[in-house]
C-alpha cells in the first residue's frame, strides 16, 4: 500500500576542504573522535603516481592538519589495514607496516612468513588477525615479538571463489563468503579457535558488489 511520512529536518554545514590533491583508493580510518586520510593515487595520474602525503581532520574546529608523509610506497592506499589501539597495521603484499598515531611514525614492522595479498584484516582482544581469502587460512600476530600464530582455517566447503569480507561486532568475527549459487556466513570461535556455519543459503536473481 502506498504510505505518506515526513523526513527529519537535518542541517547540513559544509566542513574544511581537502588541502591535498584529488586522488584515488586513499587510506581512511578514525580514531579518538578524528578521521585520518591519505596515500593513494593522484586523480590526474593513477596510472605512475603514488601519494604519501598523510592528513588528520579534525571535526571540533573543522580543520586538517598534515602529518608525516609515508615513507613506503603502497599501490593503493586502501590496502588491508587494522587498528590496534592506537597503532595502525597496513600490509604491501609480503611486508606489514605500521603507523603510531601518537607518535605520528611510520615503520616496517617484518616481512611475513605468509603472504598476506588479498588477506582480510580484523582485530580480536588487541591483536590483530589476517584471514587468507585465497586458502581460508587464518594467522594471528604478536606484535610483542612479530610472530604469526596459525588458528583452525575455514574448511566445510569453503572456495576462495567469490566474494568474502570479515566483519567484527562485539568483539565476535564473521565472515560472509558469496559465489554465483549462494552466500555463506561463518562464525569464528576464538576461544575455542573453530568455525562454525550459521548460514548457506541459495539464491538466484541477487546481484553482490564489493
Amino acid at each position: 500500500s502506498d504510505m505518506t511520512f515526513t523526513t527529519l529536518s537535518i542541517d547540513w554545514k559544509k566542513s574544511a576542504t581537502f588541502p591535498g590533491e584529488a586522488r584515488f583508493l586513499p587510506l581512511s580510518f578514525t580514531y579518538n573522535g578524528k578521521g585520518y586520510y591519505g596515500l593513494g593515487r593522484n586523480s590526474n595520474n593513477p596510472s605512475t603516481e603514488n601519494l604519501k602525503d598523510f592528513w588528520r581532520y579534525d571535526p571540533a574546529d573543522s580543520s586538517w592538519t598534515r602529518l608525516n608523509d609515508c615513507p613506503f610506497t603502497f599501490t593503493l592506499g586502501r590496502n588491508a589495514k587494522c587498528l590496534v589501539g592506537s597503532i595502525l597495521y597496513i600490509n604491501k603484499e609480503w611486508a606489514l607496516y605500521s603507523y603510531d598515531l601518537n607518535n605520528d611514525s611510520w615503520q616496517l614492522v617484518c616481512i611475513s612468513p605468509i603472504s598476506l595479498i588479498g588477506a582480510s584484516f580484523f582485530t580480536i582482544d588487541n591483536n590483530p588477525y589476517f584471514f587468507n581469502t585465497h586458502n581460508s587460512e587464518l594467522y594471528e600476530f604478536h606484535p610483542q615479538d612479530n610472530t604469526f600464530i596459525r588458528k583452525a582455517a575455514v574448511i566445510d566447503g569453503f572456495s576462495d571463489y567469490g566474494l568474502s569480507e570479515t566483519f567484527v561486532l562485539s568483539n565476535e568475527v564473521f565472515l560472509l563468503h558469496k559465489n554465483d549459487a549462494k552466500i555463506e556466513i561463518y562464525h569464528y570461535l576464538a576461544q575455542s579457535d573453530k568455525w562454525e556455519k550459521n548460514l548457506e543459503k541459495e539464491f538466484s536473481n541477487m546481484a553482490f558488489d564489493q
